[in-house]
């Protein structure tokens, strides 16, 4: 339970952890997407879909990382501002 930049901080606390490592042979570095939700206080919530929904998104931000530059962090609102500048 946290706010979308605290996630997005964490996120990049797990990235330069795993770029950090130097213990293997070969260089190893990580992509990583995040997506949030906010809750809404009357409203009934399907947990399920909710989770689905919410995975789906987090895999979406993690390719649009990885097909960005990859070793870095990636939110899904990224997708959804990329998307309107294009529409635009």
């Amino acid at each position: 339970d946290t706010s979308q930049d605290n996630a997005l901080r964490a996120a990049e606390r797990f990235r330069a952890a795993v770029n950090a490592i130097d213990t293997l042979q070969c260089p190893v570095s990580g992509s990583f997407g995040v997506t949030t939700y906010f809750p809404y206080q009357k409203r009934k919530v399907d947990y399920d879909a909710l989770s689905e929904k919410l995975t789906d998104e987090a895999d979406k931000a993690l390719y649009y990382s990885k097909h960005n530059g990859k070793n870095c962090v990636a939110h899904f609102s990224y997708l959804a501002d990329e998307q309107s500048q294009v529409n635009r």
